[in-house]
């Protein structure tokens, strides 16, 4: 049976509060995990992070799909000064393309360095678990205004939704192997670029990049987020 538990003790000291598996005694769904180390997990669980998951690792922060406990798939990873986008396997960088969100992530920390100047308190990794949904950017008040969405069915969204909580805006849109972008309403693609697209100041400047290439261990990586994605939603 499945239950809400709060502050609960698990068997290696840390504490979790989140959906639980009564019957197989672990976590099951989206939590929260605090650890003795002092690093915490938000996303989802299966027993340790499996499926879009924020670990703050205290000194790093990754953000992204895991599979057992593991980047896997589209991932993110920020520590020492330095930011990796791209392909992770089994927790390792295997396909660098921090390129598609340089320029998101240039306008996340000029944006927040104004709005820190004017007194807002802000951060950039965030998990929303109505969504299962981990968010690296700039979220003020609710609104995700610009960066990268990792979404439960392995998607990842990169741009700006500058109205609303939904997936309205300029974005690249990666679902496992295949890439789209342009102009998106509540998801869907009304205008679609003839580049990959992310913008600059304004969401309607638009900039490309280059094309995104995949092969066979690529491919094997997306299977085993697949493989997380058919327990956890099936």
């Amino acid at each position: 049976m499945i239950k809400e538990v709060d502050n609960l003790y698990l068997n290696d000291g840390s504490v979790y509060s989140g959906l639980y598996d009564d019957l197989n005694d672990r976590p099951y769904g989206a939590g929260k995990c605090a650890y003795p180390d002092g690093s915490e997990a938000i996303g989802t669980f299966i027993g340790i992070p499996n499926g879009v998951s924020y670990v703050n690792k205290v000194t790093r922060m990754q953000l992204g799909y895991f599979t057992q406990g593991y980047l896997q798939g589209w991932g993110m990873h920020m520590g020492d000064g330095d930011y990796r986008f791209g392909i992770y396997h089994r927790g390792k960088l295997i396909k660098d393309y921090t390129n598609l969100i340089e320029a998101t992530h240039e306008r996340i920390t000029l944006n927040s360095r104004n709005l820190r100047a004017k007194g807002v308190d802000v951060r950039w990794g965030h998990f929303f678990p109505d969504k299962n949904e981990a968010f690296f950017g700039l979220a003020v008040k609710g609104y995700k205004m610009i960066g990268i969405r990792f979404m439960p069915s392995g998607d990842v969204y990169i741009g700006m939704s500058p109205y609303s909580l939904e997936l309205t805006g300029t974005f690249v849109h990666l679902k496992d192997t295949f890439v789209e972008s342009g102009v998106f309403e509540k998801g869907s693609i009304v205008e679609e670029s003839k580049g990959f697209l992310y913008h600059s100041d304004s969401w309607i400047e638009l900039l490309y990049t280059d094309e995104v290439k995949f092969d066979s261990k690529d491919e094997e990586a997306f299977n085993l987020a697949r493989i997380t994605r058919s327990l956890l939603f099936n």
